[in-house]
Order: structure tokens, then sequence, then C-alpha cells
């Protein structure tokens, strides 16, 4: 009883949940290559290895980008096989206003509308951000960036919006 109770607790600190499956491989250059006529795609590679590299590098985080990097910087990252890997759903964990805990679950088949708490600050900020996610995927990437402490594979779990 006591292992449950524990497990259970980690759980809950968990911020979501999101499947390690394989099953749906997407060749990220291929992806993008034949959707490039859908203004969705433009500069979608760039600005993941930025999203990407600022995370690595801890960077703070604006609610839109970690920043921009160079083409130089960009070329450190390297996606593992060129693959990332297609989720059909995530779950996202929170405290309720009445401090219990909760999750919603984003499907982009069916609930892709998504709000977030706007980082934007001032009288006429909108306190909100509303999105539709497009796609929920994981990756394993590797940079080569001299200020990347750790030069092993990380796991990398995005939504893209």
């Amino acid at each position: 009883m006591a292992q449950e109770s524990i497990n259970m607790q980690q759980d809950l600190d968990v911020c979501y949940q999101l499947s390690n499956s394989q099953k749906e491989p997407v060749n990220i250059y291929t992806y993008v290559r034949e959707n490039q006529n859908d203004p969705v795609f433009k500069g979608f590679i760039p600005k993941l290895k930025d999203h990407f590299l600022g995370r690595l590098l801890n960077q703070g985080y604006d609610g839109d980008t970690y920043g921009e990097f160079i083409e130089e910087e960009r070329n450190t990252v390297r996606i593992a096989g060129e693959q990332i890997y297609r989720c059909k759903t995530i779950r996202i964990n929170y405290t309720t206003y009445d401090v219990r805990c909760d999750g919603d679950t984003i499907n982009p088949r069916t609930y892709p509308d998504i709000m977030v708490k706007s980082p934007e600050i001032g009288l006429h900020a909108q306190p909100f951000w509303y999105a539709r996610v497009i796609g929920i995927f994981h990756t394993s990437v590797l940079s080569c960036h001299l200020e990347v402490a750790e030069k092993s594979t990380h796991r990398m779990d995005f939504l893209w919006v």
C-alpha cells in the first residue's frame, strides 16, 4: 500500500503524460518537403531547432520562443535518424482553483484547441493565448553546441501549435 501511495504522488508531480511509442515515425525533412506549399510549414525546421536549442541551453522562454539562433548554431542540433514520432494524445495535469488535481487530454483530431496564460505584462496585455494543436510529437535530439552541458541524446516532447 505504501508503494502505491509513492507512485501516485510521483504521477501527480508530473506536468504531463505522453506516450513513448514509436509506432508513427515521421521523417521530418520528407514531411516538410511534401507540405512545402502549406504556409503552416514555413520555417518549421529552423523554428523547431531554435526551440530545441533554447531548451538545451536552459534559456528563458517568453511564451513564443527561446530566441533566434544563427544558422551555424542551428546546425549543431541533430534529430536522431531525422525521425519525429507522432502521438495521438497528451494529458496535461494541473491544479484547479479549489486546489484539486485534475487533467485534460489534448487530441488534435477531436480536442485541438488550448488556452494558456499569456506571458505578456501590461495594462492592455491579453491574459490568455489561444492556440490550435496541429500535432503532438517526441524525438531524440543531440547538440554539439559549445554551451550545451550534456553532450548526450535528449528526449524532446513538443506540441506543434
